[in-house]
């Protein structure tokens, strides 16, 4: 006998699946990222850097560890990109921002990277001028616009003013928290680290989106998303904020999700999970059936039929879980 089975996990992911069908094409993602240009790719390259310390002169550069410095800034990064993606030839730099650009050319090479993140013919270590190459191409998102993985995101100092950037490597629309990597972080000796703060944590000025989807191919600027949300997308997340938590949603929310869903970042029945899971709907104090019946109505857009609401809600009674 199957005891106190995961209802989401049996329920969501089948009646989410038949609710997306019932929406259509509309749900694919608009255009396909190819392998090459995946967000993952890039992804892995920074998460392999974590530890990497900078060093106290021009040697041990590939070495996590050795020779390190407290503000030397000595780094294989910038070695690397010097006279390469960068006009100039020194290997000592401030390079939190180098970090960042280092990654996209391991994963995509030179030419491809500089594209992507809208720095041609020129790159730019500084953080200020990355920023303001994402704004000039309409890739730029201020705070309170949710993050996709991949994003470069750009942090403020003590005086907010943008000095310090990283790379998006995990969102969780659930717990709205962000967790990226940055290289030339720490108080004492810099080194690429991997943090996670919310959505709405005070340094954070907002994030960049590099190009995934046209590697930054001039040849059909008019179809260079600044989104590639889908109306399936945003109309699959609105029904769940009216008929989970019972309100309208702002269209920020609406995108946040969304976005996430329309470009692969989450499934159907994880945002569907999100919503049930989230404080905002555990505050409703939502009996057994009240839950039994939103599912049905949130993920199949009907009202149950008798025996099935009867056999749901028999099964939470009797100890399974939601």
């Amino acid at each position: 006998m199957i005891n106190k089975r995961n209802i989401i996990k049996v329920v969501a992911s089948a009646l989410a699946a038949i609710s997306i069908a019932s929406l259509g094409s509309a749900i694919i993602p608009a255009q396909d990222v190819s392998a090459n240009l995946s967000v993952q790719t890039v992804i892995k390259i920074a998460e392999a850097e974590v530890g990497y310390y900078e060093k106290a002169s021009d040697k041990d550069l590939y070495s996590k560890t050795a020779n390190t410095s407290a503000r030397n800034n000595y780094t294989k990064y910038g070695k690397e990109l010097a006279n390469t993606f960068y006009d100039w030839n020194s290997t000592q730099t401030a390079w939190c921002d180098a970090f960042v650009d280092w990654c996209f050319v391991k994963a995509y090479g030179m030419e491809t990277a500089k594209a992507m993140t809208y720095q041609t013919p020129y790159g730019s270590a500084y953080c200020q001028t990355s920023l303001s190459y994402y704004k000039n191409n309409g890739h730029y998102y201020k705070k309170g616009n949710n993050p996709q993985k991949g994003d470069q995101i750009f942090i403020y100092d003590s005086n907010y003013e943008v000095n310090h950037t990283g790379l998006v490597v995990d969102v969780n629309m659930t717990t709205r928290e962000v967790t990226y990597i940055d290289g030339n972080s720490g108080d004492k000796t810099d080194h690429v680290d991997k943090k996670t703060r919310s959505f709405d944590y005070w340094s954070i000025a907002g994030y960049g989106r590099p190009d995934f989807i046209y590697g930054g191919a001039k040849s059909a600027p008019n179809q260079i998303p600044t989104t590639t949300i889908t109306d399936g997308s945003r109309e699959y997340v609105a029904t769940l904020y009216k008929k989970v938590l019972g309100r309208n949603a702002s269209q920020d929310e609406i995108n946040g999700w969304a976005r996430n869903l329309s470009n692969g970042g989450m499934t159907a029945a994880q945002v569907a999970k999100g919503f049930y899971e989230s404080q905002e709907y555990k505050n409703k104090r939502t009996t057994n059936a009240g839950y039994v019946d939103s599912l049905y109505q949130s993920l199949l857009g009907r009202n149950p039929d008798p025996s099935g609401r009867a056999y749901w809600i028999s099964c939470l009674n009797n100890g399974w879980s939601r």
